[in-house]
């Protein structure tokens, strides 16, 4: 769904249906429709337990351990235009980190 994108920030969004936005990966849609390069995001990864209606949706069971991933991106002007949260399970995602 595309619900989450601000028409403010995209005007004439509501022109293209799912398909022509689905057919590439968002971000290049929104680099090639609307100029808006994301330059960077910001990612807070923490633990939490999985809620009833988060268990259902990741076939776990309630009160079991979730990673916790709030990412929020920014265009080259550093405006932020996408804010979400994502919830996975430990075996679905692992973190890489190189110094």
């Amino acid at each position: 769904s595309i619900s989450y994108l601000p028409t403010k920030l995209f005007p004439g969004l509501d022109k293209y249906d799912h398909d022509q936005i689905e057919r590439d990966a968002i971000y290049l849609f929104l680099e090639k429709e609307f100029g808006v390069t994301t330059v960077n995001h910001t990612e807070l990864i923490g633990a939490t337990i999985a809620d009833k209606e988060t268990a259902e949706k990741l076939n776990v069971r309630s009160g079991d351990p979730l990673l916790k991933i709030e990412k929020l991106l920014f265009t080259h002007r550093e405006n932020p235009y996408e804010y979400r949260i994502s919830y996975c399970t430990s075996d679905q995602l692992k973190l890489k980190r190189t110094l």
